[in-house]
């Protein structure tokens, strides 16, 4: 659609300006024949009435009758001509109007320009110029006729030319035609961005659906799973445990093969009911440093390798909040137990919680492989992971967290250096102070 707007705009001024062309060309005819009749009139007043001082040989003058001039002066001030002169074959100005401009004895300043036009008068034609745009935005144009009548070889020519009120015409349509052409470009334009704005919020509004309809479907898929598998889980779990009391000696392999892969299947099944859950949220009065505690602690005991240590700042700031306790904790765990897998059994975790303006800015760093550039876009995408075994929710619970809480969640990974998360809250979200969290 843009682009059709964008075509039609190029198409709409291509018009308009052809039609302006060809109405230029037509308006210079019709002023070319204005000029060369009125250079023929100003020829046919001047014949009789008119001598050559020669008293100056370098500037030989014409001499006008009463008569003469009057005539001139009327035929100049009706037809709104910039000036009137005569031109002597050589080039000489014997006569002007506007001796401001040039004087009698002086070169013609335009016999170069209009040369053939004054050959042609010379050879007794009457003749006019090409239309002729002036640097400043005006118009040009000048007629020549022979001073001994048409048909006639003459030393002499007339020659008028035209003043920007002659020529008014031309000019309001140029004006008229690119003030169009602004106004065209300006709407096309206006309504591109509108047809981008209304296509973005589209986009988005399809996707808002799409998310809907993958949690409603997910909701009911939780559901079904919760009952039929969750249950049995804790029977085989339970039964597990007595397994590896009555037999202390293979309680290594059950707690790996059978506690640990249970264990992995509870916390998945808890990812798929966290994401499902969407936007419902308990929201109270807590503090996000304790939850953040929590969330390192927790993940402290999980670890078993001491090569694997996660290093928190000694004194964080306070951060009272509002929110869902249970929710940020879930949040704050699943990116550190994605930093813990990703350096597996040795590596640096670091944690860090200030306040950067209006916001609570929690950080955590690893010193991991890093995440490749081509997947960064995607890890908050639900379903998306590079592990054969990862549901691909974890970080997705994430962003859905963050964004119910009204923050926004950064990424920065470069391959071989690590990865850092970075959440911020608003810190406008908070318990008023002096009072005691729940």
């Amino acid at each position: 659609m843009a682009g059709a707007l964008v075509v039609l705009a190029f198409t709409a001024v291509f018009i308009n300006w052809y039609y302006y062309r060809e109405i230029r060309s037509s308006l210079d005819r019709e002023f070319g024949i204005r000029l060369r009749s009125i250079a023929s009139l100003v020829s046919a007043n001047l014949r009789s009435g008119y001598s050559i001082d020669y008293s100056e040989l370098d500037a030989p003058r014409l001499e006008l009758s009463e008569d003469a001039e009057n005539s001139l002066r009327d035929i100049r001030s009706r037809y709104s001509l910039a000036s009137i002169m005569v031109i002597r074959e050589d080039g000489k100005v014997l006569f002007s109007s506007e001796t401001g401009l040039v004087r009698p004895g002086e070169d013609y300043l335009n016999w170069n320009m209009d040369y053939r036009a004054i050959v042609n008068a010379l050879e007794g034609k009457a003749s006019s110029t090409e239309l002729i745009g002036s640097e400043y935005g005006s118009y040009m144009k000048a007629g020549y006729a022979p001073l001994n009548g048409p048909g006639k070889r003459s030393e002499l020519v007339a020659a008028v030319e035209a003043s920007p009120t002659f020529l008014k015409s031309m000019e309001d349509w140029r004006t008229s035609l690119m003030a169009t052409s602004l106004l065209l470009a300006a709407g096309i334009i206006l309504a591109v961005i509108l047809i981008l704005k209304s296509t973005d919020s589209l986009i988005r509004a399809r996707e808002s659906l799409l998310r809907s309809e993958t949690l409603a479907s997910m909701g009911r898929m939780t559901a079904v799973i919760t009952h039929e598998i969750r249950n049995p889980l804790f029977i085989i779990r339970s039964s597990a445990e007595k397994l590896r009391g009555k037999h202390p000696d293979e309680a290594a392999e059950i707690d790996e093969f059978i506690i640990e892969e249970i264990d992995r299947l509870d916390r998945t099944l808890t990812e798929y009911l966290s994401f499902s859950r969407g936007g419902k949220s308990e929201k109270k009065r807590t503090d996000l440093g304790r939850i953040l505690a929590r969330s390192v602690k927790s993940i402290e005991k999980a670890v078993r390798s001491g090569g694997l240590v996660i290093e928190t700042a000694p004194d964080w700031v306070p951060a009272p909040f509002v929110g869902d306790e249970k929710r940020l904790l879930q949040a704050f765990m699943n990116i550190l137990v994605n930093s813990v897998q990703s350096l597996q059994e040795e590596g640096r975790i670091t944690v860090g919680l200030d306040r950067a303006g209006e916001s609570y800015r929690l950080v955590f760093s690893d010193n991991g492989p890093g995440i490749p550039e081509k997947d960064q876009g995607k890890v908050f995408e639900p379903f998306y992971t590079t592990r054969g075994s990862g549901s691909g929710l974890g970080l997705s619970v994430v962003a859905e967290c963050v964004r119910a809480h009204g923050g926004s969640v950064e990424l920065k990974s470069q391959p071989g250096s690590g990865t850092t998360i970075t959440i911020y809250l608003p810190a406008g979200a908070e318990a008023e102070s002096g009072e005691e969290y729940e």
